[in-house]
């Protein structure tokens, strides 16, 4: 027995009040208790207090720039929510949900198959992916017609990409012993989550709303001053190339790698104060308002249910008290919506990281839930590098993979520096 309150799940919305999910999203709690209805004005409220709030001094984390950009092409994979922000004429974008995907960390964004929100990361995979078609033939890496070889290069770098999302990318902006258990006890809860939508997938794999609409929205705390973010009017290729010198290179056949400037500096940390900078706080507030609308459209559960469900499992994660929901500049609009006992999940992940870590990187429930769907995703695919044989204790890595310029795909600067050498 807990001691805290459980609830029982509050009916679906009527559907003239709720917007159909893509056929492979579901949900990772279906038990839960959804988020308590709030009016506009509370929601309103949050949404400008938190773009209001001032940006801590320092406000940096020990997590390269380029890992925003990263999430952003990780979540185009995975039909990720990416709020609007505002429209043209300055009022709210429309509440932005999880679009169509198969489900896997496969590059589709590369293919056209989802929206790429960051197009010089995907074009220097892309490239990685074009050398490899050109190399491979000289070390007798592959044969056959040129459909043939282009799916084996293909498959390569997806292998590489998969590979360092679980083996770079998770170890930066997730708890590294969360992690560990999740790999070791093979991503549990999206197993369980994968077994209960199984009936209506074919072939596809499933993506949680708790990741895709709330959990994985921490990217848009990451954003750089002076860089449009996630969700934020301008962000995108162009906008890269003229706010980031070395993403000029892209486009040319030789150069400095785009993007290692991006490594070289840090993003800002994760935490609720989601405004850039004074000047960004129209289209942050506008971007919270998506994000926590979204969350009420389709009836995420709450923060603490989350927690709840994970205990059902006898995963106990530590849990924000109150108090800790509420302090901060923008306190007064959470204990007025009573955000601080009932807490929308996004807000919640974006909470916890900026107390418990300091924003250098996700706390406790953003960390199981974002390791649980991409673990989860790579060991369950049947095509992912995971089932391949190598040398890895019997699975594949990178140096098992072609060495374009006798570099092993094996981080993502390699992958720069491979794709934008002479």
């Amino acid at each position: 027995m807990f001691a805290h309150a459980r609830e029982t799940r509050k009916p679906r919305p009527s559907p003239a009040q709720h917007v159909a999910l893509p056929r492979n999203a579901g949900y990772f709690f279906p038990a839960a208790a959804a988020a308590g209805p709030r009016t506009a004005g509370t929601i309103e409220a949050l949404a400008r207090a938190l773009a209001d709030q001032p940006r801590p001094k320092p406000d940096r984390a020990p997590i390269p720039a380029l890992y925003a950009d990263w999430a952003e092409l990780v979540a185009g994979d995975l039909g990720c929510a990416v709020p609007s922000g505002t429209t043209e004429t300055g009022r709210p974008g429309t509440v932005t949900l999880p679009r169509a995907s198969n489900g896997r960390l496969d590059l589709s964004s590369l293919r056209g198959e989802t929206p790429r929100s960051c197009g010089w990361l995907a074009e220097a995979l892309g490239r990685a992916q074009r050398r490899l078609l050109i190399s491979a033939p000289a070390q007798g890496l592959c044969a056959g017609t040129a459909e043939a070889a282009s799916a084996w290069a293909r498959r390569q770098v997806s292998w590489s990409w998969q590979w360092l999302v679980l083996n770079q990318f998770l170890p930066t902006i997730a708890d590294d012993w969360i992690l560990a258990e999740v790999v070791r006890d093979g991503a549990p809860l999206y197993r369980q989550f994968r077994k209960s939508m199984a009936p209506g997938l074919v072939g596809d794999l499933p993506v949680p709303v708790e990741f895709s609409c709330a959990a994985f929205g921490f990217v848009a705390s990451m954003a750089r001053p002076g860089r449009p973010g996630p969700g934020m009017p301008g962000f995108g290729l162009a906008a890269l190339r003229v706010l980031d010198p070395m993403a000029a290179a892209v486009g040319n056949a030789t150069g400095p790698a785009p993007g290692l400037a991006r490594l070289a500096s840090t993003a800002r940390r994760i935490d609720t104060c989601i405004a850039p900078s004074p000047d960004t706080a129209e289209p942050a507030a506008a971007m919270a308002l998506d994000h926590l609308r979204a969350g009420l459209r389709i009836e995420l559960p709450s923060a603490q249910a989350c927690l709840d469900g994970l205990e059902d499992m006898g995963i106990v994660l530590p849990r924000l008290s109150p108090d800790e929901l509420a302090s901060g500049s923008a306190g007064a609009a959470i204990r007025a919506g009573r955000f601080h006992e009932d807490t929308p999940l996004w807000f919640y992940i974006l909470k916890e990281a900026e107390l418990r870590e300091h924003g250098a990187r996700l706390g406790a429930l953003g960390s199981r839930l974002v390791a649980e769907t991409l673990v989860g995703i790579v060991q369950c695919d049947p095509t992912s590098y995971w089932q391949a044989g190598g040398s890895d204790a019997g699975r594949w890595h990178p140096n098992d993979g072609p060495k374009p310029l006798a570099r092993p795909l094996s981080s993502l600067e390699e992958i720069l520096h491979v794709a934008h050498a002479p």
